[in-house]
């Protein structure tokens, strides 16, 4: 359906609703997450957009890609988002979600 990229080092948000084939009024979302280019250990954690992510999603070690499935709930505000915050101490990552699948 479509992928996804981003590096940071803070709190952001992907607009996944109305992108890449994703109808605007898709709820949830089935993902493929991958980690790379990560400079050092830490986790992700990804829940609605507007809402403080509190459970790691994936973790990861530097130097090596890692991925992980999940189902993300898109009826945050604003609608259609995700918010990702990521758990670095130092350091930063990349991180690709490629959407395989949607629900309405």
């Amino acid at each position: 359906m479509g992928s996804k990229v981003k590096s940071f080092r803070g709190s952001c948000h992907f607009t996944l609703g109305g992108r890449r084939g994703i109808p605007t009024d898709a709820i949830v979302v089935a993902a493929n997450m991958t980690v790379t280019n990560d400079t050092a250990s830490g986790s992700l954690r990804i829940s609605l957009a507007g809402t403080t992510p509190t459970l790691d999603t994936i973790a990861f070690r530097p130097d090596a890609t890692r991925a992980s499935n999940a189902i993300l709930g898109l009826f945050g505000t604003p609608a259609g988002n995700v918010t990702v915050a990521p758990g670095l101490a130092v350091g930063t990552a990349d991180l690709v979600i490629d959407v395989t699948g949607w629900w309405r």
